[in-house]
């Protein structure tokens, strides 16, 4: 429930209680600062390892030629 709470606050940028960050639980403005970035550095992995992936078929990387 608290994975899908801060992810819905990340996407919709809507917070579970009415009102602004200010008017939150001191609890959701702490999680969603420390799960922001990570959430970001989980999607930027995910896009850089399918890069990766198709860089690699491109190239033959499978084959084992550069």
């Amino acid at each position: 429930m608290i994975f899908n709470t801060l992810l819905a606050i990340l996407i919709t940028g809507n917070w579970p209680d009415n009102g602004c960050m200010n008017d939150q639980e001191a609890i959701w403005v702490e999680l969603i600062s420390e799960f922001g970035p990570l959430y970001d550095e989980m999607k930027f992995n995910q896009r850089l390892s399918k890069v990766a992936k198709l860089v690699s078929s491109a190239f033959g990387g499978s084959k084992g030629s550069k």
